[in-house]
């Protein structure tokens, strides 16, 4: 999550020949790329998106210099509120940021550890998945030692006599990795919590105002590649995801429908419905 912006480039009055104006045009876009690269780099989730860090700290710096100063024009009183909350805005963002980094990296961990390890995280039930993984330590324990059970009779199921050591091998390495990812998840909650307190990202007021430019994408699975994105199709998801809870969400969608019921008896009333459509049911 970054943005990406490149200087314009005016010339007036410009006396050169067109492949010396092709050259700097060149030139100068491709210096312009060199830095937005580095941008980007800095945004990565990996690196805790070092880049709205310095923008964070960047925030609150200038509190701690601006704000003293303007209540110098006003009165001795105001300017002592100044120092007051420039300071306190420096070090809530500066704890803010530190927490928020923290948080971040540990998100990659994770991410690390689901793509590295030859094992699932979520817990697995004999002929089903259940796409759920731990969230917490308290749940990495607990997928640990179920897992330790039940891989090696997923992998007798599947492989046969074959599979059992290697469900036996999958069952150690996720009572280790389950709750370590777990603990990851624990504080990048925890993190996120303690920094969205100290630093709202958003005020009151401007919560009221906002509006989507465009329906969420559905992620199925964090381990699925990233395909083009359908508004029809995630909007249908969505709508899917609200009923009952999300009971049904994982069936497979298909398609939604629109559609109106008018009771000729009463001409007023009017009713609009939304068929949604799964792998297994209307």
């Amino acid at each position: 999550n970054c943005n990406i912006k490149l200087n314009s480039l005016n010339y007036k009055n410009l006396y050169i020949n067109s492949n010396n104006l092709i050259n700097q045009l060149v030139n100068f876009y491709i210096n312009q790329c060199i830095w937005q690269s580095i941008v980007i780099v800095g945004s990565s989730e990996a690196t805790g998106n070092v880049v709205e860090v310095i923008m964070n700290l960047y925030e609150g710096i200038k509190d701690f210099f601006y704000l003293p100063i303007e209540g110098l024009y006003n009165s001795p009183y105001a300017f002592v509120i100044g120092m007051l909350l420039g300071t306190s805005s420096l070090l809530k963002r500066t704890i803010s940021s530190c927490f928020t980094m923290c948080g971040r990296m540990a998100v990659s961990l994770q991410t690390g550890l689901m793509t590295a390890l030859p094992i699932e995280l979520n817990i697995i039930k004999v002929n089903k998945t259940v796409h759920r993984i731990p969230n917490n330590l308290y749940d990495g324990l607990q997928f640990g030692f179920t897992g330790l059970a039940l891989d090696p009779i997923v992998s007798y199921l599947q492989y046969g006599i074959k599979g059992i050591p290697n469900g036996i091998v999958k069952g150690l390495l996720g009572i280790v990795f389950r709750p370590v990812y777990g603990f990851l998840g624990s504080i990048s909650n925890t993190m996120d919590q303690i920094s969205y307190r100290l630093v709202p990202r958003l005020l009151r007021h401007e919560k009221s105002i906002i509006s989507r430019s465009r329906p969420p994408r559905f992620f199925e699975n964090s381990l699925m590649p990233l395909t083009a994105y359908s508004a029809d199709e995630n909007i249908g998801r969505e709508l899917l995801s609200r009923v009952d809870g999300g009971k049904y969400l994982y069936e497979g969608y298909v398609s939604y429908y629109e559609c109106s019921y008018e009771d000729e008896e009463n001409e007023n009333y009017d009713l609009n419905l939304v068929m949604i459509l799964t792998s297994q049911r209307l």
